[in-house]
């Protein structure tokens, strides 16, 4: 650590960086290396609306050692009109690693202050209040790490919001309940002309640049009433109904999570007391991504949605320097490689990649066939909006750990699911293991992804898909149960949506989640009119001998169907820790049923919202709107949460219920 300390203050030169390249003096005889960074931001500079990222002009930069130890901050840069891109050069010791954090923002908005020596970025909510509804206040971030600097480098990075967009709309500007009468008003377009807003949530203050997440505890923010945000923007879901009426950039964590939020409506800055207020609970929020909140806010509290959108702008930012493709190409050697014209054939990736390797779709390819096994070297697709799916094929015995296939959710093309299952007529071959498997902004038609009885999985993550007339489980996982010796371990499935065709069979699931081990997660998930539960999920009960779940984590999900049997069904999970949180269940049997689950092991369930409207008449001791049953006794189990910590709507009297448990009750 000494010599280290040493090397940077002998021989380490920060020179100021540029919106443009430059070439830094060096001096041989100090060792120093040239680093020339071309820094990006997301963003379309051809249309005009909220996120293009053509406010963020002003760059700072701060160089910290592999350690994190601070170094220097170099002159900031500015980059040029029109242009989303700019090179930093900097002049650093050789032999030496880095980190260094860039941020970019508007330094005359006050909205952020940048403190390098302390790898601090602190929101000023105050500096807001009177301009939040304009992008004044994008922001964005990276962090570029360095090897050892061994001679000159060159790279490129693109910055991402650590910020959340939280936008309101509202379909009923020129209701006559809104425009009659002397309390908004009416404009030349005929809409509520002077409606002013105010909003409260939860956020945080502080940004920690060398984790790239918030830090501290989010406190309650309130932006001041204001005027609606311009009428040239345009609201991200269907603008030609939805018209913006408020919008703020906030501190979220980078993981998601939910707050609550309140919306007043008013007509003037200086109201005392708000004409509307609505409260929302377990809003999804999480850096670098939309919440989108819509309906029609200023006449109902019931006709309310909620989506979290990962994409700011609708193109997929494809790296300056990716090679195009050809069919002489050396996939081998990964690195990025972009697809810019029709391909009649499809492209079959070799084994044993030396490098990841990301493939860009910019135009239709038929198919893309996956390798035996990918050195562990991850494979991204990435297919840009409204560019139809590849068919994606898996040896048979394949080993794959690393992949992803990323869309854009506003796509209008669908992907074919992916189906590996012994037996099925649908595909003719299944790979022996998939780890580290994601799937992330993909919209799905008629199935999704099913590894039943074929094919070990491990770690994996899907995110922000749309599983859309599903004639069976939009996610299918079963094992163990079937004797078939594969596993399943660790599985995260976040801000999905699952709707079901006319003629899906009767006993089908929205999510069917057997014999998983290690941590299981649905977060933030919208499951509508599933014919059976909505989301089941057990542990084997006929093999005592095979690992369960160690943590299940059910929260903020949303399942609807008068159709529907149990919205959430948990059953022999005797080794999880069980946290049901932050669910709106509204379905015709039991709300919430955790059965034959509780052993030794605890649950949490609080913060549940259960609409007991479509619930059947009360017979056999079902339905509840939250059940939790054992058939044996559990001693030691914990219950953490009682009635009075969920919500029900429509009650029939049989709200909350455990039998079969003496376990311990806390509030």
């Amino acid at each position: 650590m000494k010599n280290i300390i040493a090397a940077i203050s002998a021989g380490l030169l920060l020179f100021g960086a540029t919106s443009c390249s430059q070439e830094d003096v060096m001096n041989p005889s100090q060792g120093d290396g040239s680093v020339n960074i071309t820094v990006t931001l997301p963003g379309d500079m051809g249309t005009r609306a909220f996120a293009d990222g053509k406010t963020a002009r002003d760059l700072d930069i701060a160089v910290y050692d592999a350690s994190g130890k601070f170094i220097s901050q170099p002159n900031p840069v500015t980059f040029a009109e029109g242009s989303l891109t700019a090179t930093v050069s900097l002049n650093l010791a050789r032999g030496v690693a880095y980190k260094i954090a860039f941020f970019a923002h508007d330094k005359a908005s006050g909205g952020y202050a940048f403190d390098a020596e302390n790898n601090t970025v602190t929101a000023n909510y105050s500096a807001m209040g009177e301009k939040y509804n304009t992008d004044v206040f994008d922001c964005f971030f990276a962090l570029y790490e360095t090897e050892k600097v061994t001679g000159p480098v060159k790279a490129n990075v693109t910055l991402n919001r650590p910020v959340a967009q939280i936008n309101w709309g509202t379909a009923d500007l020129k209701a006559a309940a809104v425009t009659a009468g002397d309390a908004y008003g009416k404009n030349e377009d005929g809409e509520a002309a002077r409606l002013h807003t105010r909003i409260s949530m939860s956020a945080y203050a502080t940004f920690d640049m060398l984790t790239g997440d918030v830090t501290g505890s989010a406190t309650n923010v309130t932006f001041p009433y204001l005027a609606r945000p311009s009428k040239d923007e345009s609201f991200p879901v269907k603008p030609e109904t939805y018209k913006y009426v408020s919008m703020q950039y906030v501190l979220v964590p980078k993981d998601a999570e939910t707050v609550d939020m309140t919306f007043e409506a008013a007509n003037s800055a200086s109201a005392t007391a708000p004409l509307k207020s609505l409260t929302l609970s377990n809003v999804p929020v999480q850096a670098n991504y939309r919440t989108n909140i819509f309906g029609k806010l200023l006449t109902s509290a019931t006709d309310i949605n909620v989506n979290k959108d990962p994409n700011f702008g609708d193109n997929i930012n494809v790296p300056a320097d990716a090679v195009e493709y050809t069919p002489d190409t050396d996939l081998s050697q990964g690195g990025d490689i972009k697809i810019s014209a029709t391909l009649t054939d499809g492209i079959t990736i070799p084994a044993g990649l030396t490098q990841p390797l990301n493939l860009y779709v910019n135009a239709a390819v038929p198919t893309i066939t996956m390798p035996m096994s990918n050195n562990a070297k991850a494979i991204k697709i990435v297919v840009a909006k409204d560019v139809a799916y590849p068919e994606v094929k898996f040896p048979r015995g394949a080993e794959i750990d690393g992949f992803s296939l990323v869309g854009d959710p506003a796509s209008t093309e669908l992907a074919k699911g992916f189906i590996f299952m012994v037996g099925s007529s649908s595909i003719a071959d299944c790979p022996k293991t998939l780890k580290n498997f994601t799937l992330d902004g993909v919209n799905f038609d008629g199935a999704g992804f099913k590894p039943q009885y074929s094919v070990t999985t491990e770690n994996v993550v899907i995110r922000n898909c749309s599983f859309l007339n599903c004639k069976d489980n939009a996610i299918g996982v079963q094992h163990v149960g079937g004797g078939s010796g594969q596993t399943a371990t660790n599985y995260t499935i976040e801000n999905c949506k699952v709707t079901f065709a006319a003629d899906v069979p009767a006993n089908t699931n929205g999510l069917y989640l057997l014999d998983i081990q290690g941590t299981l997660i649905v977060k933030n998930t919208t499951i509508e009119n599933a014919p059976y539960h909505g989301i089941t999920i057990s542990g084997n009960p006929y093999n005592g001998n095979v690992a369960r779940a160690s943590k299940i984590e059910i929260t903020g999900n949303t399942i609807t169907g008068s159709g529907s049997k149990d919205g959430i069904k948990i059953d022999g999970e005797i080794e999880a820790e069980l946290i049901v949180t932050g669910n709106h269940v509204k379905v015709s049997e039991n709300g919430i049923r955790i059965k034959n689950s509780l052993d030794s092991n605890n649950l949490t369930i609080t913060g549940n919202t259960v609409d007991c409207k479509y619930a059947k008449d009360f017979s056999n001791g079902e339905p509840w709107g939250i059940l939790i049953i054992n058939k044996t006794v559990a001693p030691s189990a914990v219950i953490t949460g009682t009635e009075a910590d969920n919500a029900f709507i429509n009650s029939k009297g049989h709200n909350f219920s455990i039998e079969g448990v003496t376990a311990s009750k806390t509030n």
